[in-house]
């Protein structure tokens, strides 16, 4: 099956290539797709999805860089979104959520005891998780073999 759409694909490429001027439906007729799928062709032989990255895709990796950086702190959402972001009305919330689903951070709820807030009102914090941590190390070990 893999292999007769695989070649619906390179044959409706082909067409594409070779007579740039042939329409979405005579290239459907000839190749015996539905015309949405030669649009979905023609997207990835443009460069793929259009989709703008999500907030997990683009918020992520300034995380891990940030935590990976300082392996033994531990910071609230809030100070991550300002150190990273210079914005504190980002919600990164789902996505460091997300991140301790996956294993490489670590929440920590405690009460406030800094007197300025609700002894009620919790104080979450995120830490890189020491698996995580090791496997940094590990990569840094290795790419200064290098």
């Amino acid at each position: 099956m893999r292999s007769d759409a695989w070649s619906r694909l390179v044959e409706c490429q082909d067409l594409l290539r070779q007579e740039p001027l042939l329409s979405v439906r005579d290239v459907a007729q000839r190749t015996g797709v539905s015309e949405r799928t030669v649009h979905r062709y023609l997207r990835e032989m443009h460069g793929g999805s259009r989709r703008p990255p999500t907030l997990y895709e683009r918020v992520m990796p300034l995380i891990l860089a940030h935590l990976r950086r300082y392996p033994q702190s531990r910071f609230t959402r809030g100070e991550l979104a300002r150190v990273l972001l210079g914005d504190r009305t980002v919600h990164l919330t789902p996505t460091l959520l997300r991140m301790e689903r996956e294993g490489l951070v670590t929440r920590t709820v405690e009460a406030r005891t800094d007197g300025l807030f609700s002894p009620k009102q919790p104080i979450v914090w995120w830490q890189l998780d020491a698996d995580a941590a090791l496997t940094a190390e590990q990569a840094q070990l290795v790419s200064e073999e290098a």
